[in-house]
């Protein structure tokens, strides 16, 4: 069982190593109807650990995050979704839950938006061993909120780049306690 999750981990990090893609279904002309976002996404983050010193896996490096929301636009300015996603940090996978909100300031091609998800999920230390009942000792539930500004760049098709920056607020975990670290994604929308 272990091979299987760390193959399923390598091959999600590759995945996010390569690429980062914020792909949502634009805005109808209405300003109404589904929207889908799938991100992968880095963001680095920023900690103060509880002892005097860093170990190697508590370097604050790029940490990867892969994420799905599938929700509704109510106008231009303001959407609702629910997703799910999960956080690699450089020592614990952190499994989410969401609450999306989205919204575009312009109807133009060229539009900034906001997204803000927040929600609650549950970490487990991979390097850890089962007790004597087979269950994990260290899983971990806590909470976190990741606002976000971005750019969706003009196209003379359905496709846009995007840039967006953020802040990850995370609450409640073993290796980033209290913690927040910036967020860049680049992508495009369809």
């Amino acid at each position: 069982m272990k091979q299987f999750i760390s193959l399923i981990l390598f091959l999600t990090l590759n995945v996010a190593s390569f690429a980062q893609v914020d792909a949502s279904l634009p805005i109808k002309e209405n300003d109404k109807g589904m929207y889908q976002i799938g991100t992968i996404g880095n963001f680095i983050p920023v900690h103060f650990p509880e002892y005097a010193w860093l170990t190697l896996g508590e370097i604050p490096i790029l940490c990867n995050s892969v994420d799905y929301t599938i929700g509704y636009s109510f106008s231009q300015k303001f959407g609702l979704g629910l997703g799910v996603g999960n956080m690699f940090l450089t020592r614990e996978v952190f499994t989410e839950t969401h609450v999306n909100l989205r919204g575009y300031f312009f109807k133009k091609n060229f539009s900034l938006f906001y997204d803000m998800n927040v929600g609650v999920g549950f970490s487990v230390d991979p390097n850890t061993e089962k007790n004597s009942l087979n269950y994990r000792d260290d899983v971990e539930f806590s909470g976190f909120a990741r606002p976000s500004i971005g750019i969706r760049f003009p196209s003379k098709n359905k496709m846009h780049a995007t840039l967006d920056i953020g802040c990850l607020m995370k609450v409640g975990s073993r290796v980033f306690n209290n913690g927040i670290g910036p967020s860049i994604r680049a992508g495009f929308t369809f």
